[in-house]
């Protein structure tokens, strides 16, 4: 597992090096590389309305004493005391 994962790590350092040293021949090819390798994503402000007005919509079908419960559970974790004995 170790060496898989430094293959993959030698891979990808290759591959961001080779994309550096070609953007310098090639601006528009290596950004279009590298925005394929982590995608962004837009949308307009239109649908951003649209999709909030269903949020919203779909949160008021919901009882209000769930939407309290969910919001004010802890998740917080306890330590367990333990007695020091010397």
């Amino acid at each position: 597992m170790n060496w898989l994962q430094d293959q993959a790590e030698k891979h990808e350092f290759a591959t961001d090096y080779s994309i550096f040293l070609g953007s310098f021949s090639n601006s528009e090819a290596a950004q279009n590389m590298m925005s394929k390798r982590n995608p962004k994503f837009q949308s307009s402000d239109e649908d951003f309305d649209k999709a909030t007005e269903r949020v919203l919509a779909e949160r008021s079908k919901v009882p209000s004493e769930n939407i309290e419960n969910i919001t004010n559970t802890p998740h917080r974790r306890r330590r367990r005391v333990l007695n020091n004995q010397e």
